[in-house]
């Protein structure tokens, strides 16, 4: 399921913004690879994912001299064409999983941990 909505996100963005999206506007992250990267953050570090029996697990961090109301709103308008479901500014359900956004100010420069967990029941 989430392969066809991220193929039905891609064909979207394609269609609205081709020469955009030919120059590799839309990036995903290569630890959570259904999570869209906002044009002007770019992935650190090394993430981590594994899974467990109650599902799987991952961190990735990404960073850029962005407002924290940009990434927001990004989200908050991106997520919900993948599935997931709002349930405040920073925190996203889907199926059985919760995505988190946690920031950190550093400077100029935002800092974006994404955290993918289980849902909490």
């Amino acid at each position: 399921m989430r392969v066809l909505l991220t193929l039905c996100f891609v064909a979207v963005l394609t269609m609205v913004n081709a020469p955009a999206f030919a120059e590799g506007a839309t990036r995903f992250t290569s630890i959570i690879d259904d999570l869209p990267l906002m044009a002007g953050i770019t992935e650190v570090g090394e993430g981590v994912e594994f899974s467990t029996p109650d599902g799987r697990i991952a961190e990735v961090a990404a960073e850029g001299a962005v407002a924290r109301a940009d990434v927001l709103a990004f989200y908050a308008a991106t997520l919900p064409q993948l599935g997931w479901t709002a349930t405040d500014a920073t925190h996203f359900v889907r199926e059985a999983e919760s995505l988190e956004l946690i920031f950190k100010q550093v400077g100029n420069i935002l800092q974006v941990q994404f955290t993918l967990a289980p849902e909490k029941k």
